[in-house]
């Protein structure tokens, strides 16, 4: 499981676009994730994750297995962030890809 957590400052310029906002090394040797957007919005927090290979060799990873969006969250202070859900607790996030070879 990957956990970032960066704290907000309002006295900063927007990053340019495709600039990395946090960094984090994952528990997979070579694989980090980066935030490479984050907005806030009626309420709601969006978070643009990627991951990338920074090692010489072939890496296998998976983020969510079976779909489980419980498990994924993100932290502010001692706070927890979970995936959104409707009113029918359905994750309001795209269709889990579970990773593989990067």
């Amino acid at each position: 499981m990957l956990v970032l957590s960066t704290a907000p400052s309002s006295a900063q310029a927007p990053p340019a676009p495709g600039a990395v906002l946090a960094s984090q090394d994952t528990n997979v040797a070579g694989v980090v994730g980066e935030i490479v957007e984050c907005k806030r919005k009626e309420g709601v927090l969006t978070i643009k994750l990627r991951f990338r290979n920074t090692g010489a060799e072939e890496a296998s990873f998976y983020m969510i297995g079976g779909g489980n969006y419980d498990a994924q969250y993100v932290t502010a202070g001692s706070k927890k962030y979970f995936v959104l859900r409707d009113s029918e607790k359905v994750p309001l996030a795209p269709q889990p890809n579970p990773g593989g070879n990067i």
